[in-house]
């Protein structure tokens, strides 16, 4: 299981992937590839098959989960849903307001990527080097090929070369001169793209002051199915928690508190669907203990100490053998009749 600085590198991985998925001739895959994810993540998308229905139908949904690598995928496509969202704006702007900037940073990626796999695969027969240099001037013809590409159309039946060669000359000089930003209103943008820049950062700072905080949400949101309890600085350990009690029995709840440890704890008791009942306790030796001497009814308890809170634990009391109905019956023996 990752922890939360590993979760939070793979979420800034697949910003990055969605990011690049933007760019038009750049691949998410190129991301995952050059930051080490690529394997994981195709073996992950492998595992979304027949067999991952039957372990869901067979045993239940936590196996299921992590035979398809759950939380890998989650926290994967979680930031590139976030970077298309948010960043993907950016990238917009950028790409029409600084395309040779842009267009270096991912040219150099690829470029880094493809010497990382030639160490990885060295090239030992020359007809992968052949499919190499092929595969190499294919990609340079199309990225040197311009978008509008009028040179070499030929004339048509009954069409002047002249005037073909004219409208030809015109279409690139005024492609030429097209400027994006005048295209397109990126100041329509600028109040969506701070408002994401903005919650972003917001994210980050908490992220960074509240790590596993904000880890135990995420967790919550995206896997409501799982009991995750949110990291608190006070630990509570109720044991058991619930207690079955017999009838008039005394009922003690004890509770261990460690981490950081209040002088006092608090007690919230609760018969029924009433009101709770508040109670202070004291720590002594890292534990407190509350105890009712005579328990006559069912209760539920909650512990509050610190900044830790525990759930609802209930005590079920059993009744004592009554006797509710009496027949007495008398039979006389024969020799008195």
């Amino acid at each position: 299981m990752r922890s939360f600085k590993q979760s939070l590198l793979l979420f800034s991985k697949g910003l990055a992937m969605g990011a690049a998925d933007v760019v038009p001739g750049v691949s998410g895959g190129t991301i995952a590839f050059v930051s080490g994810i690529y394997m994981e993540l195709i073996n992950s998308i492998k595992s979304l098959n027949l067999d991952a229905l039957r372990t869901l139908k067979t045993q239940g949904l936590a196996a299921a989960w992590q035979y398809i690598n759950g939380n890998f995928l989650l926290t994967l496509v979680s930031g590139i849903l976030t970077s298309l969202f948010s960043l993907a704006v950016g990238m917009q702007y950028l790409l029409a307001q600084h395309p040779l900037p842009l267009w270096s940073f991912f040219v150099g990626l690829i470029a880094g990527s493809v010497i990382y796999l030639l160490r990885q695969y060295r090239i030992a027969r020359w007809q992968d080097m052949l499919l190499f240099v092929v595969g190499v001037f294919i990609a340079w013809s199309v990225s040197v090929a311009p978008a509008v590409q009028l040179e070499g159309t030929e004339a048509t039946s009954g069409t002047s070369k002249s005037l073909l060669e004219a409208a030809r000359n015109k279409a690139e000089s005024a492609a030429e001169g097209v400027e994006p930003a005048k295209v397109v209103n990126f100041q329509a943008l600028r109040i969506p793209l701070r408002i994401a820049v903005s919650l972003a950062v917001l994210v980050l700072v908490f992220a960074i002051l509240r790590g596993p905080f904000l880890a135990a949400g995420l967790a919550r949101v995206f896997t409501p199915w799982a009991s995750i309890a949110y990291p608190t600085k006070t630990k509570l350990d109720l044991g058991s928690g619930d207690l079955v009690v017999k009838e008039g029995d005394r009922a003690q709840i004890r509770v261990g508190v460690s981490g950081v440890v209040p002088d006092h704890a608090k007690l919230f008791l609760r018969t029924g669907e009433g009101s709770p009942r508040e109670m202070e306790l004291e720590i002594t030796d890292g534990s407190c203990e509350y105890t009712l001497a005579s328990a006559s009814r069912d209760f539920s308890y909650r512990i509050k100490a610190g900044d830790a809170r525990s759930d609802w634990h209930e005590v079920r009391v059993i009744n004592s053998p009554r006797i509710e109905n009496v027949q007495v019956g008398l039979e006389f023996p024969t020799y008195l009749e």
